[in-house]
Order: structure tokens, then sequence, then C-alpha cells
């Protein structure tokens, strides 16, 4: 299992610098928690800086709901009389890309995961399935129609 570097943290993430209002052992339990979402050493490249972006993603929202903050979003409408307010979501594709959405940490991670992302990868199969003829021999009769 990967450590965490809680003093690379702190100089990459100023808004958590504070050992008062952050102490190493909070800090700790959100890093283990981000484990959950994500894998550091699965990932192609900055697993590192995902683990540690993760990590201020929960950080940062567990204190918005300690200090009962206002719900993130775009306020797309709102009234005076029996206070009324809605607010839209971002425009996201599922849950955790919502979730993410909250914070600008999540949104960063949002990004890196799309940069590490790119391509794809061939596994398994042979390469007759990616091609129109036989490529190695080994469909009956060559790949000819008789």
């Amino acid at each position: 299992m990967a450590v965490f570097d809680i003093s690379a943290f702190r100089s990459a993430f100023p808004a958590f610098a504070s050992e008062t209002a952050y102490p190493d052992a909070l800090i700790t339990a959100q890093s283990e928690m981000g484990l959950c979402y994500i894998n550091p050493e699965g990932m192609n490249c900055c697993g590192e800086l995902a683990w540690q972006l993760v990590t201020a993603h929960l950080l940062y929202i567990n204190a918005q709901i300690a200090g009962e903050s206002s719900p993130q979003g775009q306020v797309s409408s709102a009234s005076v009389g029996s206070v009324s307010v809605s607010i839209t979501p971002p425009p996201t594709k599922g849950g955790f890309a919502y979730w993410l959405g909250m914070t600008p940490y999540g949104l960063q991670l949002v990004a890196l995961l799309k940069k590490c992302s790119v391509g794809g990868a061939y596994i398994g199969g042979k390469p007759e399935r990616a091609a129109f003829r036989s490529v190695g021999g080994l469909f009956a009769n060559g790949g000819r129609i008789l």
C-alpha cells in the first residue's frame, strides 16, 4: 500500500497548511478514504497527484458540511416571498462527475483523469476481429467465401 506524504500535500495545497485546522490524523483518514475512489498505483500517470486531489476534495466537502455552507451549483431562479431558490446541477454524465464538480479540487481531478485516460488499449483476442480479411490465416478457407 502506498504511503501518503502529508508534507508534500500541505505544500501542494496551501489551503490545508494549517496543522490546527487540518491535523495530520484528519488528513491521513481522508487520504485512506480517498483510496476508495482512486487507485494511485493503477493509474498510467500522475497517480500521486490524483490521490492528493481526491483527498483535498474530501477535506473541502467535509469542511463545507461542518460549516453548513450553501449548496454548490449555479442559481437558476430565486424568489423572495417564502424564500425559494433553485440550483441547476452542473452538466455531467454521471453521479461521480457531479460529485467531483462540487469543489475546485474535484474539477482538477476530473481534468486529470480525462488526461490520463486518453487513448485505449487492445487487450486479448485475435487480430482477425479487427480486420476485413484473414490476418493470420485463422478464418476458414483463408477468409474467402467459396
